[in-house]
C-alpha cells in the first residue's frame, strides 16, 4: 500500500476536517488559517506521541503516522480543538458522508469484514461477500451511538 498524503486545517477554533483516515506510513500535514498561534499534538498512548509546537498562520507542520489505531488530535492553546488521524493498515477504508454513505471501488470478488470506527461508540464488525460481477450497492445499517 502507498502512504496517502493528507491536510488538516486549523480555523475557527476547529480542526477541519475533524477525521481523517490513512494509512500507515501516511504523512498529514497540519495548516494553521487562523491569525492566532496553535499547536498540534498527539498525547502520549499506544499509538505514539508526538509534538509539532505551536505556529502562526500561515505555517504548515507535518507529521508521518508509522503506527495504526486511532490518533487523537489536540491544541494545547485551544483544548476545545480536537480531531482523530485514524491510521489504518487496509487497502479499502472510507469515511461516512453526511447522508450516511461511503463508498469502495475496485473491490475483488470474494468475502471481506467491514470494520466501522465511530468516535466514542463501539466499534462494529460485519461480514460482505463480493460476488463476480456485483456492481450494486450493499446496505449496512449499523445502529446509532
Amino acid at each position: 500500500m502507498a502512504p496517502d498524503t493528507a491536510a488538516i486545517d486549523q480555523r475557527g477554533f476547529q480542526f477541519v476536517p475533524r477525521l481523517v483516515v490513512i494509512t500507515p506510513g501516511s504523512a498529514v500535514s497540519f495548516v494553521n488559517s487562523d491569525p492566532f498561534l496553535h499547536n498540534v499534538f498527539s498525547p502520549r498512548g499506544a499509538s505514539g506521541a508526538f509534538d509539532l509546537g505551536t505556529y502562526p498562520r500561515p505555517e504548515r507542520r507535518t507529521h508521518t503516522f508509522a503506527r495504526a489505531g486511532a490518533h487523537v488530535i489536540l491544541c494545547h492553546v485551544h483544548p476545545e480543538m480536537v480531531a482523530t488521524v485514524l491510521v489504518i493498515p487496509a487497502r479499502h477504508r472510507a469515511t461516512v458522508a453526511e447522508d450516511g454513505s461511503f463508498r469502495f471501488t475496485d473491490v475483488a470478488p470474494g468475502s471481506y469484514t467491514l470494520h466501522v470506527w465511530r468516535r466514542r461508540g463501539t466499534p462494529y464488525e460485519r461480514t460482505l461477500t463480493v460476488a463476480a460481477h456485483d456492481t450494486g450497492p450493499v446496505r449496512v445499517e449499523v445502529t446509532p451511538w
